[in-house]
């Protein structure tokens, strides 16, 4: 019998940051980003959603906003940078397994649009530990995990909670 540790890579030591796709790094390298991504029915949902708002945005000319929220390590940023590259037309996005129905759905209006696309990290490791403040203050007590990610065509106007 073969032991696992020859048919799988087991780390010795295992970091939160290792598991995390910076949405500038997954934007940066197409290939590795889509490789290690599976889309599943639910997320070629969400795919379609998402595209369905930034279609109406840049149809009726308005802003749009919208809000994605997960915990820590459920792929929010993933799931954006894959939505920034099928924005941009990548030829690898767009054959990717599961969003080829998406990708059908969407390509008319899509053809021959540029975005203007910012991908935003809105968590750095540069940040103190939670509960600990360089300036002496106490930590607000809002979670740090479940963070929104945005990717926008055109600024968006303050979320509100109506």
């Amino acid at each position: 019998m073969t032991p696992l540790r020859n048919l799988i890579d087991i780390p010795e030591r295992v970091h939160r940051d290792d598991f995390v796709l910076r949405l500038a790094d997954g934007v940066a390298r197409p290939a590795e980003t889509l490789h290690t991504y599976v889309v599943t029915p639910q997320l070629a949902d969400a795919f379609d959603r998402a595209l369905h708002l930034i279609e109406a945005a840049v149809e009726s000319g308005s802003s749009k906003a919208a809000y994605l929220h997960g915990s820590f390590g459920s792929g929010k940023s993933h799931f954006m940078a894959v939505l920034h590259l099928l924005l941009q037309q990548h030829p690898e996005a767009r054959a990717a397994e599961g969003l080829e129905g998406v990708v059908t759905r969407h390509g008319d209006w899509l053809a021959g649009r540029r975005f203007l696309l910012a991908p935003y990290h809105m968590i750095s490791k540069a940040e103190p530990p939670r509960g600990r403040r360089t300036t002496g203050q106490p930590a607000p007590s809002a979670p740090t995990t479940g963070s929104p990610r945005r990717c926008c065509c055109r600024p968006s106007p303050p979320m509100s909670t109506r």
